[in-house]
């Protein structure tokens, strides 16, 4: 019930939030504390130097951060890149000290040089973690859209409205999409409309066949269309879509295969096979 009434409450406050002062501190309530008083202070200071560093180090473009799941956090973004070259770099000084203790001399201008190739390993080393996680993201959207996309349409066809079934699906899947599709609920019970929520989200996500499905359904609300019968001929092709990804990946995975028959079974089978007829040529000649 606790949950209940503050979700509740934080829906009221959203919604009055432009002509009361009560709501706007129940959103965000004034800091007190020194600590968080502090924080107040550094924060856009920090935030100016993350945006500056995330200019000159050549990063990634809004869509990019958007479809790596740090959708509406892009501060958050540019700060933990901003973190990462810190880190880096204080682990390329580390090194430097230590090996300074140990004896060996080493200038500032070297420090400094190690400083940086560190903060450029930690800049890397994050990016490349962003781009693995947004290829693993892709790949779960790929796989869970044809059943969720089943989902919405058994749903649509027992009468649910557009709502209510993107509410069932995030309500009880446990995916990216239904979190997704949980996000952008939320969103609407904020006051926002559904069929640009859905848009911008499926934008968000960077899935083709996801960007198609939601176009087709904001069409199919304004002209008043049966949405049931646009999403199962989405579902349809997207099974077909993902039946021919598996063929695509089991011939490459055939191809892998090949690596170690070639290398490892057959020439052991070969050396099975003539090395008792060398023995026994041996044996004759000697």
């Amino acid at each position: 019930m606790g949950s209940r009434s503050g979700s509740v409450l934080v829906r009221i406050a959203h919604g009055l939030r432009d002509y009361s002062t009560q709501a706007q501190e129940f959103l965000h309530p004034p800091q007190t504390d020194s600590l968080g008083v502090t924080a107040v202070v550094v924060s856009p200071v920090f935030d100016r130097a993350a945006e500056l560093f995330h200019r000159l180090a050549g990063g990634g473009s809004g869509g990019f951060i958007d479809h790596a799941g740090w959708q509406g956090r892009h501060t958050e973004y540019r700060a933990a890149r901003l973190g990462a070259a810190v880190v880096g770099a204080v682990a390329g000084v580390s090194v430097a000290a230590i090996t300074t203790l140990s004896g060996v001399h080493l200038s500032l201008l070297v420090g400094l040089v190690v400083a940086a190739t560190g903060a450029v390993g930690g800049v890397g080393l994050f990016d490349r973690w962003v781009r693995a996680s947004l290829r693993k993201r892709q790949e779960r959207l790929s796989e869970e859209f044809p059943t969720v996309i089943e989902l919405l349409a058994l749903a649509l066809s027992a009468g649910d409205s557009l709502p209510g079934a993107l509410q069932r699906i995030a309500r009880r899947g446990s995916g990216e999409l239904a979190s997704e599709w949980a996000r952008v609920l939320r969103m609407v019970e904020l006051g926002e409309p559904l069929g640009p929520t859905l848009v911008q989200s499926a934008q968000a996500l960077g899935r083709e066949e996801i960007e198609a499905l939601v176009d087709h359904l904001v069409q199919a609300l304004e002209r008043g269309a049966p949405l049931a019968d646009v999403v199962r001929a989405h579902s349809s092709d997207s099974r077909l879509r993902q039946l021919r990804a598996v063929v695509d990946r089991a011939g490459k995975a055939e191809v892998v295969m090949l690596v170690p028959l070639v290398l490892t079974i057959l020439p052991v089978t070969v050396i099975f096979a003539v090395w008792p007829s060398l023995h026994a040529l041996q044996g004759n000649l000697f």
